[in-house]
């Protein structure tokens, strides 16, 4: 399985999106991160490695711009998508 980590460099190191692509790797899985703001253009990324699937991880503050962003490549592209980090792991909505 091919799956893109996409991330939005910040202050802080995401652990989950730094150690999370080493263990499917050895599992045999395709994996490349694309850094939202080091990417002048994100979307060539993203079809250039044409994932089956993408991955966020979402901290609080950060969802409504996770959503919007997979709301967009969903549109543009056939992929699932699947959100993690503390947002999605501490937050009840």
């Amino acid at each position: 399985m091919k799956i893109l980590f996409l991330t939005r460099y910040e202050y802080m190191e995401i652990i989950g999106i730094t150690t999370l692509p080493a263990f499917l790797k050895q599992n045999g899985h395709e994996c490349e991160m694309v850094g939202l703001s080091l990417s002048k253009d994100y979307l060539q990324g993203v079809r250039a490695f044409n994932p089956d699937t993408i991955r966020y991880s979402v901290t609080t503050g950060r969802d409504f711009f996770c959503l919007s962003l997979n709301r967009e490549l969903k549109d543009r592209f056939s992929l699932t998508a699947d959100f993690g980090g503390p947002h999605v792991t501490f937050s009840r909505k």
